[in-house]
């Protein structure tokens, strides 16, 4: 912004010279250079909105990684459960069967199917609720991948955007440069580039907020991102 101020001091100094020309390109330097802050200042603030965007798809990342560890946790605590009460059900069956074939073996085996019949009761109320565990941690992790993901499209685009944006802060500071060569030089050539160069400025940054969406997908551009 320092910039910005001494150029237009400098078209204030020349907006005193009596020479009409000098008149005209001083006020065409003031009008660039507050030209200049304005991109400027959205620049800086696109930069900070990739910066945010990317911290926050890192962030989303992240937790999508540890929803997927405990996903898969709770996966094999529900798999261990579920060997535990097969193992009780076909226990029970099993002794079940041998007292229908051999029924002087009840008062032995009573215990042991009562246990395994408890058991296998236990472990079968408790599968459930362990599949609908991991699979809403699945699912949240799901989520926050894909939101993940959102970010960083839209961390592209804002990319792409601050590159106009840059492209048009170049313009206005040639632009600036140009008119300044008007007043040293007294030619009309370098006024009329500075004035093109401008308009080019503002054609410029305009088109960082009408560019389409779809050019956040290309993966040249993502790679660039980075």
């Amino acid at each position: 912004m320092a910039n910005t101020h001494e150029h237009l001091e400098h078209a204030e100094h020349a907006g005193h010279a009596h020479d009409p020309f000098d008149r005209r390109v001083a006020v065409s330097v003031a009008v660039v250079a507050a030209l200049l802050a304005g991109i400027s200042m959205l620049g800086h603030r696109k930069h900070n909105e990739v910066l945010q965007l990317q911290g926050e798809a890192t962030r989303l990342t992240t937790e999508a990684s540890i929803l997927h560890t405990r996903a898969t946790d709770k996966w094999g605590e529900y798999q261990a459960v579920n060997v535990r009460d097969h193992g009780y059900e076909f226990s029970a069956k099993l002794l079940k069967s041998a007292v229908a074939a051999r029924p002087d073996l009840a008062p032995a085996v009573k215990d042991a199917t009562a246990r395994a019949d408890e058991q296998h009761g236990k472990y079968e109320k408790r599968l459930p609720g362990l599949k609908a565990d991991a699979e809403k941690l699945a699912h949240d992790g799901e989520a926050k991948q894909h939101g993940s993901l959102d970010q960083l499209t839209a961390a592209h685009y804002a990319h792409h955007q601050a590159d106009r944006l840059d492209f048009a802060h170049l313009g206005a500071e040639i632009g600036i440069v140009l008119c300044s060569l008007a007043l040293l030089t007294k030619r009309r050539v370098f006024w009329f580039g500075g004035v093109l160069a401008a308009v080019a400025a503002i054609g410029v940054g305009v088109s960082a907020y009408t560019l389409p969406h779809d050019a956040a997908h290309d993966p040249g551009h993502a790679d660039h991102a980075h």
